[in-house]
């Protein structure tokens, strides 16, 4: 298995909590909170910015 490099935050607001289904056609979805992987180029301490 490949190593993951990213980020991912939890983000809550009026007591909610943010979740999105993630997953590929070939694999079961899945709720998590919201990631992103580390593109080549980018530096870790810059992926946790908000696009």
């Amino acid at each position: 298995m490949e190593k993951w490099l990213g980020a991912a935050g939890v983000c809550v607001k009026e007591k909610k909590v943010l979740m999105v289904l993630q997953g590929t056609k070939e694999e079961p979805k899945r709720w998590s909170v919201p990631s992103g992987g580390l593109e080549k180029g980018e530096r870790l301490k810059n992926v946790v910015f908000v696009r």
